[in-house]
């Protein structure tokens, strides 16, 4: 499997235009999909602005940053290998 280059890209200026508007695009279908409740498709949207403002070497502020901050907020788990707060049940095959 090829390594992924972790080089700055030098980029001409209609490349960096189309990466920029590719990513305001990406941007507000990623708005346009929360506001809808699309949760997975907002996280695509998501995931696409971000990596093309890594393969722009923009490094522009994640626009989704308020949105992870009120998540811990509530209580969700960003540390995907902590133990469970409550153990988990068995779910047994309804009787009849």
């Amino acid at each position: 499997m090829a390594k992924q280059c972790k080089l700055p890209l030098s980029l001409n200026t209609a490349t960096r235009q189309r990466l920029e508007r590719d990513m305001d695009e990406a941007e507000k279908k990623a708005h346009n999909n929360l506001a809808k409740y699309k949760f997975y498709n907002f996280g695509y949207w998501a995931a696409i602005w971000v990596y093309l403002n890594r393969a722009g070497n923009f490094k522009r502020p994640n626009p989704f940053v308020d949105y992870v901050q009120l998540a811990k907020k509530k209580g969700g788990a960003h540390d995907t290998k902590r133990e469970l707060e409550r153990p988990v049940q068995a779910i047994s095959p309804a009787e009849e």
